[in-house]
């Protein structure tokens, strides 16, 4: 049985703590000031190593009133089994994809995000993703281990058109810093940001299709909704320029797997990198994931070392303030 951290029942007597389950194994392995502010909070912590699954989680959390996790399969038949003593769950992260949020409202469960962290951490690995691909540099350095002097120099960043879906917090960074190597940016998405689009001169596609037609690179930060998924299809990847470039940091599920797979098959698309493979992990055996032009990485975006502190703070702080009226006197 796992071992409780924090405070427990006995630190108050008299009070019955609020039990949260954490399954954040990030927040667990990571040392650091974010796991006293639990105890700040008053929370009896019973950790496993998540993220669960739909059937643990039933198990699991019926004995609890917060949950702290990753991406744990948080979906209706979870709620109706943990509430209604479940009263809210803090995210690690912005991402809400594994949680139904529809369910958490008709159960009046509070859902406590870190959004706002970590867009620029991802920004700058979508520019990485993009300069690899434009340079060739994972074949390149391939070879060369292999003993062979190829040169495949690619294509430099400036002047090349760069299509960005989403006009977000990531979107606009990446637009930022797309328009800081000397690309010609254009985008596409619902709420036009009129003055920082002005301010980079970027040029406003009328939709995904006429985004998709005039960029070299193409690269994907939708929010992921009923709309969005599947949103990159065989009309979209067609549209693009023979041998264009697709990145997408955003979710896996927005790109039509079966239609990308058939552009990369046919030469159409020149390759394509991600760092949101699905399911996390993937089974090694994919198609897209052994495919010669494509490139993976293991949804490492959000988390670079100077980040980890941040973003493991603000859902044990959220927590705090959740359960304010619980917290313990600060020592």
């Amino acid at each position: 049985m796992a071992t409780p951290v924090g405070y427990s029942q006995g630190d108050h007597p008299g009070v019955m703590s609020p039990s949260l389950l954490l399954t954040s194994c990030l927040f667990q392995n990571t040392p650091g000031p974010h796991v006293g502010l639990l105890a700040r909070a008053g929370l009896r912590t019973v950790p496993m190593r998540g993220p669960l699954p739909e059937s643990e989680l039933i198990a699991a959390l019926g004995d609890h009133d917060a949950l702290l996790c990753d991406t744990d399969d948080i979906t209706a038949a979870v709620l109706e089994t943990a509430c209604p003593r479940l009263k809210v769950i803090s995210k690690v992260g912005a991402s809400t994809r594994s949680i139904d949020l529809e369910a958490c409202k008709r159960h009046g469960v509070t859902v406590l995000t870190t959004s706002g962290v970590n867009h620029h951490a991802v920004a700058e690995l979508t520019i990485g993703l993009i300069l690899a691909l434009s340079r060739n540099i994972p074949s390149s350095a391939q070879a060369l281990r292999a003993g062979l002097w190829v040169r495949d120099p690619g294509h430099e960043l400036r002047d090349r058109r760069l299509g960005v879906v989403g006009l977000g917090r990531v979107g606009k960074e990446v637009a930022r810093l797309g328009h800081a190597f000397g690309m010609r940016v254009a985008a596409c998405c619902r709420s036009w940001p009129d003055e920082f689009a002005a301010s980079l001169g970027i040029e406003r596609a009328p939709n995904l299709a006429a985004l998709a037609a005039r960029s070299d690179v193409l690269t994907l930060h939708p929010t992921l909704s009923a709309e969005t998924i599947g949103m990159v299809d065989a009309e979209v990847l067609a549209a693009l320029p023979p041998g264009a470039l697709l990145v997408n940091t955003s979710r896996a599920a927005v790109v039509d797997s079966r239609a990308l797979l058939a552009a990369l098959e046919s030469g159409h698309l020149g390759a394509y990198a991600s760092d949101v493979p699905e399911p996390e992990p993937p089974d090694p055996d994919d198609p897209l994931i052994r495919h010669p032009r494509t490139l993976f990485t293991p949804h490492t975006g959000p988390f670079p070392v100077q980040r980890i502190p941040r973003l493991l703070l603000l859902p044990a702080e959220n927590l705090l303030s959740f359960f304010a009226p619980h917290a313990p006197p600060s020592p």
